[in-house]
Parts: structure tokens; C-alpha cells; sequence
């Protein structure tokens, strides 16, 4: 604003306007994220048939970029190529950079190309910027294309466009990929940081290289680099998704050792590796340590427990959480439901499922399949085929669509009670409605 008002004396004084006075008061603006006054300037540049050159055009859209106004930066930088004023590397980026930010992939490509085809220089900013706005909107297979352009330009590599390439390849689970820059990294003399490793350990995650992102604990060693809570919660999602407890422990562990704490992510993945480890002790005793941690318990939390104590058999541990779950003011949803019913069938338990059953209609949570099927297979089993089965036409009668699963615990329940006829008619309906029968 100072800068405006000292053209604007400038102008009073009649102290005529140059190119060098203006460029430097759209560059303070720029500095200071004004767009509207560097707009504003430009338009008294041409009110006042000062020549615009590259350098007020570059700072003009630096300007919009950083204000978030990148709509109005593309529109400046399509008026500078209607007038022709030869852009340069400067303000292609600007331009490429405000594309990132909208996650306009295609017209960041198309500003690489035009730059190409006008031989301007290229810049590993450029890079990063073309493969980060890539990289936001899943395009992972143009931004690793970029990668290889960067190779055959022989474009120097810096750590930022090292990490977008890195990040795009996490975004497409190429972890080897990703391995194969991370590694080239330090024949290249550049910089590795928490955010490479955090995309490295995030790729190997999405590829189900849990021993992958274990071992790049080592290596952030090696190299002096520090792990974050990002580093630790992708290292132990993976271990869990493939159900390596032991190490996700060790890992949850080590993050106590390093005084990095834990938040809602780090306490799901653990009580959830848990539970696909048949570990439920291990799964209430680390519920149990959430609340002195400072962190909020949500449902995905409950429910990991909740299933932990159903797989292991533990329905009454089961119950006893649902309840639990209530009085931490969760409300649980029909995940945590399924997961409570479920854990009912280990026993038999029909009376308490239907329990549930009751307590869902009344807190208004919309039943789905996989929660009527596992009511459905729990009376089955508690010898009630009859309940079975009006709780299967019941489920019929509403929007819940059933599967293969609701369709063999209702033909189980005619099975239990002799009724070899309804069997077969439920067997005929599945083959229509396209449920794939199980020939088992």
C-alpha cells in the first residue's frame, strides 16, 4: 500500500513513472502477498504508457500465487502472451506454481511444453511444481514420465523436486520406484529430509512392504534425519495392514524412546494390528492407556477393540466395551454394531444380539448388510431359524441389499429346522437376484 501511495505522490509531483519505479513496487507488493494492489499497479503501468516488462508480469502473478489467487494469476499470465511480452523462466514458474496450488495438472503440463517448444530455461522448480500438481490429483503416471524428462534434460535435482517425484510415486504405490530416487539421492549429492522419508515409508506402506518401511528407521539414522509422528504412524500402519503386531509394537514403542507422541492414528493402527493378531488383552490394555494420553478415543478406535474381543471369542469383553463405548459419548455406528452382534456368535448369544438389534433402531443408526447378516447368523445358530428367517425377510422388505453371506445364514437356519423346502426356494431367489452361491 506504501508503494502505491508514493507513485500516486510521484504522480502529483509530476515525477513521470519508469519501468525500474514500477517493477520495484509490484515486488514489494509480491513480497507482501498483495495482489490486489500489484493488479492495481500493473493496470497504472499501462494507464500511464509505462512499458510492462517480464520482471512486472512475473512479480504481478508471484503476487496472485501467494494470495491464493490463482484463477487471476492464469488470467494475467494469458494476457502478458496476448500482448506479447516474452516470458522467461521467472514467469512460467510463477504461472506453473499457481497451477500446483489449484491442482491444475493439465495446464502445468501444457506450461512445461510452451516452455520447451520456446527453448526457456528450465529450472528444477519448474519440475517440482509440474510433478506436485501432478501428484495432488493422482496423475502419478505423468508425474513419473516428468522424472524421466528431468533424467534425459540432465536438469540438476534438487531436494524439492526429489520429494514431489518421491510423493508421486507414493500416490501410485510404486515403493520401488521411489526406492530408486530415494537411493540415487546421495550419488547426486542432494539433501534427504523427513518429508522424503516420510513418502518413502508411506509407499512402502501402500505396497505392503512393511519390512521396507521398518528398515527406513535405519537409514533416517544414518542420514541424521529425524522421525515424525507422519514417519511412525505410516511404519506402523503397514505393519498392521499385514498384521506384523510384534514389529508395530516395536515401533510404538520407539516412538516413546524418541518423545514423539502419539495421536488418534498411531492408538488405530496399534489396537487394530492387535486385532488382526488375535492379541484382544493387548487391545484393551492399550484402549485403557488412550484417555491418560491426552488423545480423544473416536469409533474407528472402539470398533478395532471391539472386533479384537469378537475374533478372540470374547463376547462378554465385547458387550462390555459396547457399553463402555456409550459412556465415553462415542457414538457407535454400524460397524461397532456388526462388530458387537458378531462377537455374540461365538455363544450363541441370539438374545443379546437381538438386543442390539433393538438398540440400533432406537439411536436412529441405518443397518447395513454386513450387520442383519451376522443377527441373522447368530439366531441361525442359537437353534432360532424361525427368528432367522423373519429377520431375513424383514431385511428383504427393506433398503438393505442382501449378499451371499445373508442368503447362507438364512439357508442355514431352514437347514436347522427341517425345512428343506424353504431352503430351496431361498436357494432359487439368490440365483436370481445374481448372489453368487458358494458350492460349498
Amino acid at each position: 500500500d506504501k508503494a502505491l501511495q508514493l507513485l500516486t505522490v510521484m504522480a502529483h509531483s509530476l515525477v513521470e513513472w519508469s519501468a525500474i519505479t514500477c517493477n520495484a513496487a509490484i515486488s514489494a507488493c509480491d513480497k507482501a502477498s498483495k495482489w490486489e494492489t500489484a493488479l492495481q499497479l500493473l493496470s497504472l503501468m499501462v494507464q500511464s504508457h509505462v512499458e510492462s516488462d517480464t520482471f512486472a508480469a512475473s512479480a504481478a502473478i508471484s503476487a496472485c500465487h501467494k494470495g491464493n489467487r490463482w484463477e487471476k494469476a492464469l488470467q494475467l499470465f494469458s494476457s502478458i502472451a496476448q500482448c506479447r511480452i516474452e516470458c522467461g523462466t521467472i514467469t512460467y514458474n510463477a504461472a506453473i506454481s499457481a497451477c500446483q496450488i489449484a491442482s491444475n495438472w493439465d495446464f502445468a503440463v501444457h506450461h512445461l511444453s510452451m516452455m520447451v517448444q520456446k527453448k526457456v530455461e528450465l529450472a528444477p522448480s519448474t519440475f517440482s511444481s509440474v510433478i506436485s500438481a501432478c501428484e495432488k490429483v493422482g496423475k502419478w503416471e505423468k508425474a513419473l514420465c516428468l522424472i524421466s524428462a528431468i533424467e534425459d534434460r540432465r536438469v540438476e535435482m534438487n531436494t524439492v523436486t526429489c520429494n514431489a517425484a518421491v510423493s508421486a510415486c507414493e500416490k501410485g504405490s510404486k515403493w520401488e520406484k521411489a526406492w530408486l530416487i530415494l537411493s540415487s539421492m546421495t550419488q547426486i549429492e542432494v539433501n534427504r529430509n523427513t518429508i522424503t522419508f516420510n513418502a518413502m515409508v508411506s509407499a512402502s506402506e501402500k505396497g505392503g512392504e512393511w519390512e521396507q518401511a521398518s528398515q527406513m528407521f535405519s537409514v533416517m539414522a544414518v542420514s541424521k534425519v529425524k522421525a515424525n509422528l507422519i514417519t511412525f504412524n505410516a511404519a506402523i500402519s503397514a505393519c498392521e495392514k499385514e498384521g506384523e503386531w510384534e514389529e508395530a509394537l516395536q515401533l510404538f514403542e520407539a516412538m516413546w524412546r524418541c518423545k514423539v507422541e502419539s495421536d488418534t492414528v498411531t492408538f488405530n493402527a496399534m489396537i487394530s494390528a492387535f486385532e488382526k493378531g488375535g492379541e484382544w488383552e493387548k487391545a484393551l490394555q492399550l484402549l485403557g492407556v488412550i484417555p491418560r494420553s491426552g488423545v480423544e478415543c473416536g469409533a474407528i478406535t472402539f470398533n478395532a477393540a471391539l472386533s479384537a474381543c469378537g475374533k478372540a471369542g470374547r463376547w462378554e469383553q465385547a458387550l462390555h466395551l459396547f457399553s463402555a463405548m456409550a459412556g465415553s459419548k462415542v457414538k457407535p455406528n454400524a460397524i461397532s454394531y456388526s462388530a458387537a452382534i458378531s462377537a455374540c456368535d461365538t455363544r450363541s448369544e441370539w438374545k443379546k444380539a437381538m438386543q442390539l438389534l433393538s438398540i440400533m433402531a432406537q439411536g436412529k443408526v441405518e443397518p447395513n448388510v454386513v450387520v442383519t447378516s451376522a443377527a441373522i447368523g447368530v439366531c441361525e445358530k442359537g437353534g432360532e431359524w424361525k427368528r432367522a428367517l423373519r429377520l431375513f425377510n424383514t431385511t428383504a422388505l427393506s433398503k438393505v441389499k442382501l449378499n451371499t453371506i445373508s442368503f447362507n445364514a438364512a439357508i442355514s437356519a431352514c437347514v436347522t429346522g427341517d425345512n428343506w423346502k424353504w431352503s430351496l426356494q431361498l436357494f432359487c431367489v439368490m440365483a436370481q437376484t445374481l448372489v453368487v452361491a458358494e458350492t460349498n
